[in-house]
């Protein structure tokens, strides 16, 4: 039985060469083996690890590379060439050691025991010697895929070592940009990878490559500190005037040092700061992100009329009068801060009054012009805060999106259909009753004028075969640009989300990194602060 012999004699030979020292016998055995099986892998390798006892490195050699043509496992394959690249060594054959630890890599990668004696090898050597080095890890980068396993994808950690030695040791960092991204086009969601190229593209004078990447990072975990850091470092390098600002989601997520802290607390006031109607409809339209000619915004730009007929101010809702409203004359600091506010937003009038419900915050009532209704609390916050609170409002106000802020989309569907019936009857069946569908279509076609009319003759038609406009969704959309409009005008994205954590309830249960991490409209705050628009209607208001 062949398989018995062979079996026999590997044991043999194991047990001459390990425990009696006996190598003429243990060669014998080997012998009658590799007679059987030329391609034996255990008995090449016994017969390689007995020529290195005997001390004769050629026949060692030939043994071992006779074990890497037979042997398929790639961990096998590199351990071989790895004692290969010794009996070179030994025999003063310096290239083809090198040769033997090169193809090693290129099989396993720069974790194993081939790259660390890849890497003692150059201790102290010259570049070139690291260069080809480098060259072993792009074989392997482009060998791993095909070679290994189905669908398997080389790991980030492979293309990181590869650009270090590119970068650090060899002075190449645009070839280690060109890696890391090449990695980045496997590992997407890699956030330590993002970081990493993004230092790499700073070093690369590339930093908008950097910058891009990062983002696209801090899209996904906006409440995650060091990416905002890397985002802030990157921005600042591309955009030195915005050293500051970027410190903002730092602060928002209590990450800053004493040092940022001081440099935070340092700034001009904002409002003194800011050029004239530079936060102008133009500029506002560019923060809110939303379909200015949608059927829907022009149904609601034609019934302003209508609004204060359906949904008169309700003012003693919040326990206030005619008698408490801050006018212009009555030289409180609050109404003078709107009113700068205000100018600033194109706002134009509005009436302001001070409420004392616990719980609420900032309300709308749909006059005209709109009266904003705030807790009296908001006097204790900041200027910065009081500013963001206005300015949310008093953005909306500017842009004719005031209805936003008093009714739900639930409300405002239901409105829109009831006003759209007066030029498509029967629309909107379905939604609610139709006596409440028609009572409001009544009232609304009472209150407009005959120019408004006229208009909605135009526009309803166009609202009713327009595919179902998603209300909720521009909802969110109108309340991410208000708070947005908000915020760089208070010039402080710390104050901001405090502001909203001392006057709205579903805010005052979490710190503000919880905040940026789970609600919707501070995370969306934290990823616009040093998003491009952002910057750029900074710089245009001189803000920067």
């Amino acid at each position: 039985n062949r398989e018995v012999l062979r079996d026999a004699h590997l044991d043999v030979a194991a047990i001459e060469l390990e425990r009696l020292g006996d190598l003429p016998k243990a060669a014998g055995s080997l012998a009658a083996v590799l007679a059987l099986e030329p391609q034996n892998t255990v008995a090449l390798s016994l017969l390689a690890s007995l020529e290195r006892r005997a001390k004769r490195p050629e026949k060692a050699a030939d043994a071992l590379r006779r074990l890497i043509d037979a042997t398929t496992g790639r961990a096998e394959k590199a351990a071989a060439l790895v004692a290969l690249s010794q009996v070179e060594q030994g025999r003063g054959d310096a290239e083809r050691a090198r040769d033997a630890l090169h193809e090693a890599v290129a099989i396993e990668g720069p974790y194993g025991a081939s790259a660390q004696a890849f890497r003692i090898s150059l201790a102290g050597s010259d570049r070139a010697g690291w260069t080809r080095y480098a060259q072993a890890l792009y074989d392997h980068v482009r060998r791993a895929p095909a070679e290994g396993p189905r669908g398997q994808i080389v790991p980030s950690g492979v293309y990181v070592s590869l650009a270090d030695v590119l970068d650090e040791t060899l002075g190449r960092p645009l070839d280690a940009l060109e890696v890391l991204r090449e990695a980045m086009r496997s590992h997407a969601d890699d956030s330590e990878l993002a970081r990493r190229f993004a230092q790499q593209a700073l070093r690369a004078d590339r930093a908008a490559e950097g910058v891009e990447a990062l983002r696209k990072l801090v899209d996904i975990q906006p409440a995650l500190a060091d990416l905002q850091r890397d985002l802030g470092a990157a921005i600042a390098t591309l955009h030195p005037d915005a050293a500051t600002v970027v410190l903002g989601p730092l602060a928002l997520l209590s990450a800053t040092t004493p040092e940022e802290d001081q440099r935070l607390h340092a700034r001009v006031p904002p409002l003194g700061r800011i050029h004239r109607e530079s936060f102008g409809h133009e500029s506002l339209a560019l923060l809110y992100r939303i379909d200015f000619n949608s059927p829907a915004l022009a149904m609601i730009a034609a019934l302003p009329e209508a609004l204060v007929r359906l949904y008169p101010p309700d003012l003693d809702g919040l326990g206030v009068g005619r008698s408490d409203r801050l006018t212009q004359k009555s030289g409180h600091p609050l109404r003078s801060l709107g009113s700068r506010v205000a100018a600033l937003l194109s706002a134009g009038e509005f009436e302001l009054y001070t409420h004392h419900v616990r719980g609420r915050g900032v309300a709308v009532e749909l006059s005209q012009p709109v009266s904003i209704l705030v807790p009296a609390s908001i006097t204790e916050l900041s200027e910065a805060g009081q500013i963001f609170l206005l300015g949310r409002v008093l953005a909306n106000a500017s842009l004719g999106l005031s209805v936003f802020d008093k009714l739900t989309p639930r409300e405002l569907e239901v409105m829109l259909a009831a006003a759209a019936r007066i030029a498509v009857p029967r629309f909107g069946a379905g939604l609610t009753s139709e006596e409440v569908l028609d009572e409001q279509s009544r009232r609304i076609q009472k209150a407009i004028s005959r120019k408004a009319r006229r208009a909605l003759d135009e526009i309803a038609p166009l609202y009713v075969k327009a595919a179902a406009t998603d209300l909720s969704g521009l909802a969110r959309s109108v309340s991410f640009g208000a708070a947005r409009a908000g915020a760089l005008l208070s010039d402080d994205l710390r104050e901001s989300v405090e502001a909203l954590r001392r006057t709205e309830r579903d805010y005052a249960s979490a710190d503000a990194p919880q905040l940026a991490a789970t609600a919707p409209l501070v995370s969306d705050l934290a990823r616009f602060w040093t998003s491009d628009v952002a910057l750029d209607i900074r710089r245009r208001a001189g803000l920067l």
